[in-house]
């Protein structure tokens, strides 16, 4: 735990970062509508630090983005194959007004136009998991999370959710191995398309994330109650003992190829995972928690534990694979994902991993402030400044945060 001194010292440098951030953001020029690369991610990230601070210059800033963003959509700007994307379909910027509005940070009267993206959600989604593609980040399964927030809005979506938690039923693999899915995102994928993906962005962990949060509204909880549960058999068939000695750090894959042995040199590879949001242990840490919770499975939640507590002894470039302060793929994500773990096991232990990390990012922001990409990633969210930013304002803030929610956190 931090001393109250350091807890000082982190508010005053963290603070100092985020003014950084700010003027790089102000001098960012991009004018994207997306959620990762533009103008929603600047609209979160503005929201936030207005709630942070009560400067109302950044809550008018963070209106302007967002009014830009709406006649981006209402203006038929968006292309309709990416309306079901993350980060450059409407789906982004839905989630974002929602979760302003759960946090209270702006309640904006933008219900009509909403509620006109539900059916195209809905259908476009759909379309999408009877063609196989079946992931969060680059597939449909952020668009399904967002329509599961909407059940109260529009009470067709009940329906809809139905009828998309029978689609995934009826396109995963099931035997006696377990449940899982052939991600078809990509026709130029890594991973193959015939390799079984496991992680959050793609693969089995946001979609049974995504499952397990419209299981908590009470609906189609049989069928998801089945899809989590095999598909968590299949996962745990693949966990390995770790070995510090031999470089095996990771218990999970990201992903594995069935038709070679596990031993073999591509799926030792895949147990080479990076620690952090994308990849790697923390998904499945995560997710066992969260359905240990939703089923009161003790068993899940002990191999959570289990995995979750292991996790914590890597630290070292080689064992973690993080060489940046950014949020995907660096230490600040890795850092709040820590902060998340210990709220939802109910174990502060997790909270040394948490500081721990956060210590690093000041070290990775500093050696990143040497070279352009650092100013050049400014506007970004994910593998920006302003992923770092936001990852630093929950660390300091009384209140919490969740604007994390969008992704799955």
């Amino acid at each position: 735990m931090h001393t109250s001194f350091e807890i000082e010292t982190d508010i005053d440098l963290i603070e100092h970062h985020l003014e950084d951030i700010l003027g790089l953001i102000e001098a960012d020029k991009s004018d994207k509508f997306s959620l990762f690369r533009g103008n929603i991610g600047k609209a979160l990230f503005y929201s936030y630090a207005f709630k942070y601070t009560n400067d109302i210059n950044h809550g008018m800033k963070a209106i302007k983005l967002i009014e830009k963003s709406a006649n981006h959509l209402l203006t038929g700007q968006i292309k309709a194959q990416n309306i079901h994307l993350l980060s450059t379909g409407f789906t982004g910027f839905g989630l974002v007004i929602n979760q302003l509005k759960r946090d209270e940070i702006f309640d904006l009267e933008l219900e009509k136009e909403l509620a006109a993206f539900d059916s195209v959600l809905y259908n476009t989604a759909l379309q999408e998991i009877q063609q196989g593609n079946v992931g969060f980040m680059l597939g449909p399964m952020a668009a399904v999370y967002y329509l599961s927030q909407r059940t109260l809005a529009n009470p067709a979506i009940e329906k809809y959710l139905e009828t998309i938690v029978d689609a995934l039923w009826k396109v995963a693999i099931r035997d006696d191995k377990g449940l899982r899915y052939i991600n078809t995102f990509s026709s130029t994928a890594k991973p193959r398309l015939d390799d079984t993906v496991l992680n959050l962005n793609h693969g089995f962990c946001g979609i049974a994330l995504v499952l397990l949060e419209i299981y908590r509204l009470g609906i189609c909880q049989s069928k998801i109650y089945t899809i989590v549960n095999e598909g968590i058999h299949f996962l745990l068939s693949c966990k390995r003992p770790i070995d510090f000695a031999k470089g095996h750090y990771s218990f999970f894959p990201t992903c594995i190829d069935e038709q070679s042995p596990i031993d073999s040199e591509k799926n030792q590879l895949y147990y080479h995972a990076i620690l952090g949001w994308c990849n790697g242990d923390l998904n499945q840490i995560l997710l066992l928690y969260t359905a240990g919770k939703a089923f009161k499975n003790q068993s899940y939640i002990n191999i959570a534990e289990e995995v979750g507590l292991a996790s914590m002894l890597r630290k070292t470039p080689e064992q973690t694979k993080l060489k940046n302060p950014y949020f995907c793929h660096g230490t600040s994500g890795v850092a709040h994902i820590y902060k998340r773990i210990a709220e939802r096991s109910g174990n502060d232990a997790y909270l040394s991993a948490h500081n721990y990390w956060i210590q690093q990012t000041f070290d990775y922001i500093t050696e990143a402030q040497t070279n352009n990409s650092y100013v050049e990633s400014a506007g970004h969210l994910i593998d920006g400044a302003m992923g770092i930013g936001l990852s630093l304002l929950s660390h300091i803030s009384e209140e919490e945060l969740k604007w994390d929610n969008l992704l799955l956190l």
